[in-house]
């Protein structure tokens, strides 16, 4: 089993950094989900996605405040 050694080899090596689970689930998230976006190329579909992505970023900073304000409201922060 040669792949078996060399996966114990890497796990063993104490110089390598780790990686985090999380980050790799959101990896896999964001190849799915430019999978799915790209599957028809045509340039007017693109064009559209791009401005969809654009519009949800720069409305994603107004949405982390109105979460984070209700969660203070229901926790009785002010």
């Amino acid at each position: 089993m040669p792949n078996l050694d060399k996966a114990l080899t890497f796990l063993d090596d104490s110089l390598l950094p780790t990686t985090s689970n999380a980050v790799e689930r959101g990896f896999r998230r964001h190849r799915k989900m430019q999978k799915t976006v790209y599957c028809v190329r045509t340039r007017a579909r693109i064009s559209r996605r791009i401005a969809a992505d654009m519009q949800r970023d720069a409305q994603a900073q107004g949405r982390t405040q109105t979460t984070q304000s209700l969660h203070n409201e229901r926790n009785g922060y002010q």
